[in-house]
């Protein structure tokens, strides 16, 4: 089973129903401490197995040294209270430990933790008894307990002040639930936030940890699951994390099982993106792949791609909606837009093919990519019922365009604007970038958060490749979800950041796609 992801409000509702059952507050939050406990004491332990000694993580080096200490910063609300009896129960376990409060508690559960906490001679520190610079720069763990899912808004000055200190600090940074100052649906850093090695979230995954801003923030991810499974709630998303297991293939089967992909782009000094997407595709186990690029690429795609079938496409005025369909008659999967342009040729095959691609009918899949999306912006008409066998593929870029948006409205809220494309296109929709959605229209899947891949894939064509691989798939697996897709392509990138993230290439994915594909 796919990992749920919840929004703020399911989470709430969550612990309201619980709660309602004679469960109290006070008891979820002893749970919830106890286990972060047992979680930072194992993540203290894998840190000593690594690096032989823990903690202090050297603001320079990043090398720890002994002796373990750890300081707990509480907010006035439940995450602080969180924090007040984890501090207890790591001093408890033999760990030396201070809270530096940033506001005193105002819930009454909150006040019950600190109480206890106080019990148990943990020492504390505030404004009035302010750290030391040996808590700031000589403590071995550093945790996060100011906000927890309820922050909505920005974050005021003296919380600023508190986050920035503890950006600042020494030590490896834990947060509990969700970094503070990061909106939990959306991942938007509200203000500032802090900046962690290891977040342990509570009751399920939020998408403020998986997507947006808020990925950059979280570190790694712990899930302490707590209370049963509420199983009434729909969930806001799904979590991808690992690449689904794709079936055997027929001892019976031939090339024209495994499906013919048409692959349309490279306008003059653009072949590249195209040749790459062809490329991908095969490797992702389609039975033939045809390319259609612009004529000053036929040679290099011949030398290039050997085993890809080549076409030049013809001059301007010659590129029509009859060239087009009579091309696209045997097809099983069009890709088109990498390398495209947008200019007069990019244009003209653009105009030529559209008719082409919103025949449900005749063309079983279309995948638009790139250029491609560009030219699709422009257009006024769209029927969005005919595109339910469309695969969109953008970028925040390209969707800002799309949706006549800014880049950073578009981050502010990435659901928001899949959903958007959705509503304006129809479709099947990716929308890239750290923690990729998927939104299926036609298998039921409905939002996936992908939780694999690396930075090292942030380089020129990984997009051409992804193009190309969903067009290769869905040649030969029709009903295959976009969001399996976006999974194999992740998993080969980091299949192929095995030996290091920096300096990846592109043209590397195919080898590690015939990998994951098999």
């Amino acid at each position: 089973m796919r990992p749920e992801v919840l929004s703020r409000k399911q989470v709430q509702a969550w612990e309201q129903r619980w709660f309602a059952a004679g469960n109290s507050s006070y008891g979820l939050m002893q749970q919830a401490a106890w286990q972060m406990m047992q979680h930072i004491v194992q993540y203290i332990g894998t840190l000593k197995q690594a690096q032989g000694a823990l903690p202090v993580k050297a603001p320079t080096t990043g090398q720890l040294t002994v002796p373990v200490s750890i300081g707990v910063w509480c907010g006035a609300g439940n995450n602080g209270g969180d924090g007040w009896l984890l501090a207890a129960y790591l001093k408890q376990s033999g760990f030396s430990v201070w809270v530096y409060q940033v506001e005193t508690p105002q819930t009454d559960t909150a006040k019950q933790a600190k109480a206890y906490a106080v019990a148990q001679q943990v020492e504390i520190y505030s404004a009035c008894h302010p750290l030391s610079a040996i808590h700031l720069q000589h403590t071995s763990i550093q945790i996060d307990a100011l906000f927890g899912i309820g922050l909505n808004r920005e974050i005021n000055t003296v919380y600023q002040a508190a986050i920035q200190q503890f950006n600042q600090c020494s030590g490896y940074k834990v947060a509990l639930d969700i970094p503070s100052g990061i909106e939990a649906n959306t991942g938007a850093v509200l203000g500032v936030a802090c900046q962690v090695d290891l977040t342990l979230t509570v009751l399920a995954y939020k998408a403020g940890l998986l997507t947006g801003q808020g990925k950059a923030y979280a570190g790694q991810l712990r899930l302490i699951q707590l209370i049963p499974p509420n199983y009434t709630v729909t969930p806001l998303a799904f979590l991808d994390l690992q690449a689904p297991v794709l079936p055997k293939r027929s001892k019976t089967g031939h090339k024209g099982t495994y499906g013919h992909v048409l692959i349309i782009g490279g306008d003059e000094n653009m072949g590249g993106a195209s040749m790459m997407s062809a490329e991908a595709a095969l490797a992702s186990g389609a039975g033939k792949v045809t390319l259609l690029t612009h004529a000053k690429h036929h040679s290099a795609a011949i030398s290039r791609c050997p085993n890809v079938m080549t076409l030049a496409l013809p001059i301007v005025d010659k590129i029509t909606p009859e060239f087009a369909a009579q091309i696209s008659q045997s097809m099983d999967c069009i890709v088109i837009g990498m390398g495209l342009g947008r200019h007069e040729w990019g244009k003209a095959v653009w105009q030529a093919f559209l008719p082409v691609l919103e025949q449900a009918e005749t063309i079983k899949h279309v995948v638009i990519d790139a250029d491609a999306l560009w030219h699709l912006a422009d257009e006024q008409h769209i029927n969005t019922a005919l595109h339910q066998h469309w695969y969109l593929t953008p970028h925040s870029g390209e969707a800002a365009r799309l949706l006549n948006m800014t880049v950073s409205a578009i981050e502010q809220d990435r659901i928001a604007a899949i959903y958007a494309l959705q509503d304006k296109f129809g479709g099947n929709w990716l929308l890239k970038g750290a923690g990729s959605l998927s939104l299926d229209s036609v298998n039921d899947a409905g939002l996936t958060i992908c939780g694999l891949g690396n930075p090292g894939m942030a380089t020129a064509g990984m997009g051409d490749i992804l193009a190309g691989m969903a067009g290769g798939l869905l040649a030969q697996l029709p009903d295959l979800p976009l969001h399996d897709i976006v999974a194999l392509h992740a998993a080969a990138g980091d299949l192929l950041a095995q030996n290091g993230e920096r300096g990846l290439q592109a043209t590397e994915m195919f080898e590690v796609i015939k990998q994951v594909v098999n």
